[in-house]
């Protein structure tokens, strides 16, 4: 199981120029800390090594502005440089070692050299090895308080186009697609033959009507010369045709397969957090993929409804459930969870930890100040502001 064992920031953010290390384990994990402290911060320091370069995801303006900026006494270039230690012990991430430290660092220019094991690599090579071993960054790795609240509040279309890309139906698009250029070249292939053959009856016709035997012979034999390339195109043609038959249907498969999953998850964990009910309904089945999906819900003692139209906190709720349906799905070595947990109740946060502890695979990183999260937490750290400067301790160490 890849997961991450050790984070090193040094210059990011609030993170001054000193580096700042901290311990992980699997299971769950709980950062808190007052707001504004760079509790956050920590979460971005991990996708920024792992390569992020999207600002807004790290919610800066530009990556520049990753590099710490208070003001204090320091000699040498300011950069940004933080670093992911992962577990690698099952050799998930093709790197023959038990660890793989993954090291980004970033100058004031915005330009970024890439470390893996401490030699100088490139974003993609370190991208491919992640991908590898199903190690991304999306929207099921890195959950947000506002992310959770979107994906309840998603159209029906985009709850649809948003299974289709977790199960990778582009795979499929993209098989169609070439048998369709395939498809295009054998029939210019077969109407070239076609038109031969029309050509050669017309002839075959006049030298017939004409009498001339021995024309009508010659023609005839290249006739049927002919033939076993037209048969041969037409079989080719067909072949082509059934092979894009059978990539829909699987590809349908494949959609009803995993929407029976979400769905199935999504009714059981639905009814563990709230007493209530969750669905998913095929708006029309016949015509998946230019439908959508609605996502129903009933909260106890209450009517059924779209999650788009529901309260807030219900929406934070049912976004919850559809996430952990959708890693149900497709299993991640790690989750990186920011404040998702903020609009819940004490009685629905001690069933959130519950669950997440009932995974005990997976990793949990996840910012919280529920007490609930953070007394159940494997480890627990806080994070503090001083003079500009985020510290971390051990919420053990917390007097």
């Amino acid at each position: 199981m890849t997961y991450i064992k050790k984070v090193e920031i040094f210059g990011f953010k609030s993170f001054g120029f000193e580096n700042t290390t901290i311990q992980f384990e699997l299971g769950l994990v709980s950062i808190s800390g007052a707001n504004g402290s760079g509790k956050t911060n920590i979460l971005d320091a991990i996708i920024f090594a792992m390569g992020e370069n999207k600002p807004k995801v790290m919610r800066v303006d530009k990556l520049q502005d990753l590099i710490h900026n208070s003001k204090e006494n320091r000699r040498g270039t300011k950069m940004a440089r933080t670093s992911v230690h992962f577990d690698n012990s099952d050799r998930k991430i093709s790197v023959d070692t038990d660890v793989v430290e993954i090291t980004r660092e970033m100058d004031v220019n915005g330009d970024s050299v890439y470390y893996l094991n401490k030699k100088k690599s490139n974003r993609s090579h370190i991208l491919d090895l992640l991908d590898d071993a199903n190690i991304e960054l999306d929207q099921l790795n890195t959950m947000q308080q506002g992310t959770v609240t979107r994906i309840s509040e998603f159209t029906s279309k985009e709850r649809r186009k948003t299974i289709e890309y977790f199960i990778g139906l582009s795979y499929f698009d993209d098989k169609k697609s070439k048998s369709i250029k395939q498809l295009g070249e054998a029939d210019d292939k077969l109407e070239s033959v076609l038109a031969k053959l029309y050509e050669i009856k017309k002839k075959i016709d006049k030298s017939k009507k004409d009498g001339n035997q021995k024309l009508y012979n010659k023609i005839f034999s290249s006739y049927r010369l002919m033939l076993p390339r037209k048969n041969a195109l037409e079989e080719e043609r067909n072949s082509i045709v059934k092979f894009i038959e059978d990539v829909e249907k699987d590809k349908r498969q494949t959609f009803l397969n995993a929407f029976d999953q979400i769905d199935k998850e999504i009714r059981l964990i639905f009814n563990k957090m709230t007493g209530g009910n969750a669905w998913l309904e095929l708006q029309n089945e016949d015509d998946i993929f230019n439908s959508g999906i609605s996502y129903l819900v009933q909260f106890s003692n209450k009517q059924k409804n779209e999650s788009s139209v529901i309260s807030n906190a219900e929406k934070t709720l049912a976004g919850i459930v559809f996430v952990l349906a959708l890693q149900k799905l497709r299993h991640s070595s790690f989750y990186l969870i920011d404040a998702v947990d903020a609009h819940l109740d004490k009685i629905n946060s001690e069933i959130f930890v519950n669950i997440l502890k009932s995974k005990e695979e997976n990793q949990y990183i996840l910012i919280s100040l529920k007490k609930e999260i953070i007394q159940n937490a494997k480890l627990s750290y806080v994070v503090s502001m001083k003079e500009g400067i985020s510290n971390v301790v051990d919420n053990k160490d917390v007097k």
